[in-house]
């Protein structure tokens, strides 16, 4: 079920928590709804199940115009961050609560309740009470409590925020999968930018109320619009910096020799700008080529790469330099850029120009 949103905003009093937003949720797709805390969110979300009325601005489920409808008469499956599990029920009888409102016969409610309690993997615990199960196995009933009523559209709202970390990744990789089998619209707020580059098909990245980038994933990632994606999205955070270009090269404030961008072209010198590297845009320089002296401050291990913590024209700079050799804290290398992973924002407008 594709879901379009027309100019939608929603204030609280003087406050304006969406403004003014227009776009569409692609059908059978899982999209994620990324943005710190206070951006809107959860707020938007509440408007896609009816929760909250928009102030202004039209909300369609494909051509129904379900803006002035109640959540009951939506077709949308909800699951919060708290469970919401009924203590006095089974599994199976949370489950089939739903479809108990709905009037469906025990027999035909009790054999839906077991299909979606063996999708979600949690079959073993059917005659259980909420109390003797583990947070990770709560959320997989509130899930398939969600999806028993057959749902045209999922709404999840931070529900894996209560789980510890290691389950909050076992979860993450249920839902991608319970969403791929059942083909069914998804929309996922979270405020873990990693948790939202692995799992979604699609990411609207949220500050203030304003969308800052609607798109794929990797396009977010490689391609950010402006300085705060940039900085919202990537682990370790990207080196991001005010200078000035000369010619093609970017000064840092406070240092002489700047960067060699590769392919730096039609940007005047002068001009203030913005300049974001990610960690894994360092490369060590070739033996006998000078570009950029750095130093080695720090080194951490985390298995799978090194993170170095560079220093370069008194600033710090985080990189991988992926050379295949190892540095030692206070070694002196020289570092240059790879074309990928460097991006250029202007300083005022925070547009990107390179």
């Amino acid at each position: 079920m594709e879901i379009k949103l027309q100019n939608i905003r929603k204030r609280f009093g003087e406050t304006v928590a969406l403004d003014d937003l227009s776009l569409e949720f692609c059908d059978g797709k899982l999209t994620t709804l990324l943005g710190p805390s206070g951006c809107g969110k959860s707020t938007l979300l509440n408007l896609i199940s009816g929760i909250l009325p928009p102030t202004s601005g039209s909300i369609y489920f494909g051509d129904r115009d379900v803006t002035s409808l109640s959540p009951d008469k939506r077709n949308i499956g909800l699951v919060f961050q708290n469970y919401a599990l009924y203590p006095h029920m089974t599994v199976g009888e949370n489950i089939a609560f739903p479809l108990e409102i709905k009037k469906v016969s025990k027999k035909e409610r009790l054999e839906r309740a077991a299909e979606f309690a063996k999708l979600l993997r949690i079959e073993d615990y059917f005659n259980r009470k909420p109390s003797q199960l583990s947070g990770g196995q709560q959320q997989r009933v509130a899930i398939a409590r969600a999806l028993a009523k057959e749902p045209e559209i999922l709404l999840l709202d931070e529900p894996l925020s209560n789980l510890d970390a290691r389950l909050r990744l076992e979860m993450r990789e249920e839902i991608r999968r319970l969403q791929l089998e059942t083909g069914i619209t998804t929309i996922f707020v979270t405020h873990d930018q990693e948790e939202a580059l692995s799992i979604s098909d699609h990411i609207l990245l949220l500050k203030k109320g304003r969308i800052q980038q609607y798109g794929l994933p990797q396009e977010l990632y490689d391609e950010p619009c402006n300085p705060f994606v940039a900085d919202f999205l990537g682990n370790p955070p990207i080196n991001l910096y005010e200078g000035v270009v000369d010619g093609d090269r970017v000064i840092l404030q406070g240092d002489t020799l700047g960067f060699l961008i590769v392919g730096l072209k039609g940007i005047e010198t002068g001009r203030r700008v913005k300049l974001g590297i990610r960690s894994e845009a360092f490369e060590a320089a070739a033996e006998g080529v000078y570009e950029t002296p750095a130093t080695v401050r720090n080194v951490f291990l985390n298995g799978k790469e090194t993170l170095y913590l560079l220093e370069i024209g008194g600033k710090e700079f985080r990189s991988t330099l992926e050379s295949g050799q190892t540095y030692e804290i206070g070694g002196k290398i020289s570092v240059r850029l790879k074309k990928k992973g460097v991006h250029i924002y202007d300083s005022e407008t925070e547009e990107k120009i390179g």
